[in-house]
């Protein structure tokens, strides 16, 4: 075992659910820091270390995730007219590649896929739209704020489909029982097959974001 002074580790924990804190609490002290994604999260593992009696590192800090400089260039999100042009270029030829028409209003939502992350949540939503949000309401009634802007969603039909982009396929990170519910709740609606789009797993996210219309934030947003 290293001695106290010859720590070097910092851990950057990315996780808020308690199964992680009890998989990870027999180490912790093994790390010379600990950095956190947000106040909240620092609070909450702090109050389960303390509950079990578990000395955190001296060292803690709190360092939001965003989207960084160089993703931003990648995939055009600046609002110069160069970044504009290059955004629109990237989007064109993935959506092209993707088979998504210019028309289309694209959702990404880009994870492990467990139900922490509300995938299924957000497949529910989406069939209520593609096959009539009226007939859904009285079967699904938490369902109705699911997607914040249903007029949105059903205005963008005059426009183009509606289409759904998952990932990512093969995480190590995926629960089978949960994407098991999830291809079961896809086969009892077959419009969604024509809907929806998978990626596997990948850090080259860039172009995805920028052939995107709306992202869904992939931490219990749709919950």
């Amino acid at each position: 075992m290293q001695k106290k002074g010859t720590r070097k580790l910092v851990w950057w924990i990315m996780e808020n659910r308690r199964e992680y804190f009890d998989r990870s609490k027999h180490v912790l002290h093994f790390a010379k820091a600990l950095i956190f994604l947000s106040d909240s999260q620092l609070k909450r593992w702090k109050l389960w270390s303390e509950a079990e009696q578990i000395i955190l590192p001296d060292m803690i800090k709190v360092i939001s995730l965003s989207v960084n400089e160089d993703l931003a260039v990648k995939s055009g999100l600046g609002q110069e007219a160069s970044a504009i042009e290059k955004r629109r270029d990237l989007r064109n030829h993935v959506r092209a590649e993707m088979g998504i028409s210019p028309h289309d209003i694209l959702f990404t939502t880009l994870s492990s896929i467990n139900p922490g992350k509300g995938q299924l949540k957000l497949l529910q939503a989406v069939a209520m739209a593609v096959e009539g949000f009226e007939e859904h309401v009285e079967s699904n009634i938490s369902l109705k704020n699911t997607i914040s802007d249903t007029r949105y969603i059903q205005n963008s039909r005059n426009q183009g489909r509606m289409r759904l982009l998952i990932g990512s396929v093969g995480s190590k990170s995926n629960k089978v029982d949960y994407v098991h519910k999830m291809m079961e709740f896809i086969s009892d609606h077959p419009r969604l097959s024509d809907v929806i789009l998978w990626t596997p797993t990948t850090v080259q996210v860039a172009a995805l974001y920028a052939a995107s219309d709306v992202y869904v934030m992939n931490s219990q947003v749709c919950t």
